[in-house]
């Protein structure tokens, strides 16, 4: 991921974060049919991405901000791929600031 600083990370970047993991989800349930968690968690994903226009302007900043610190940025990759199993965030803005308060606690 990119930071605010160097590369403008900000409201598009964070939708196609969402919406990646969301697509990777929908090929992991059809990968295994079985198992409704992966729709679910794309369902959620998706939530997300309608979500982030919502999303105040300086969470998605300080968000951006976090990714130059490499252990930020496989907490970040954590919190998606929990997103359905074990993590629920309700919104995109929920789930910026869990990942803030996790970088700065």
């Amino acid at each position: 991921m990119r930071t605010t600083e160097n590369q403008g990370w900000g409201r598009i970047e964070l939708e196609k974060e969402f919406e990646r993991q969301a697509e990777w989800r929908r090929d992991k349930a059809a990968q295994y049919p079985e198992d409704d968690r992966n729709m679910e968690a794309a369902a959620m994903l998706d939530e997300l991405v309608r979500s982030v226009a919502e999303c105040p302007t300086d969470v998605i900043d300080d968000t951006g901000k976090l990714f130059a610190d490499l252990p930020a940025g496989e907490d970040w990759a954590e919190m998606l791929q929990g997103v359905g199993y074990h993590y629920v965030p309700i919104s995109a803005e929920q789930f910026c600031r869990d990942f803030i308060s996790r970088q700065t606690s």
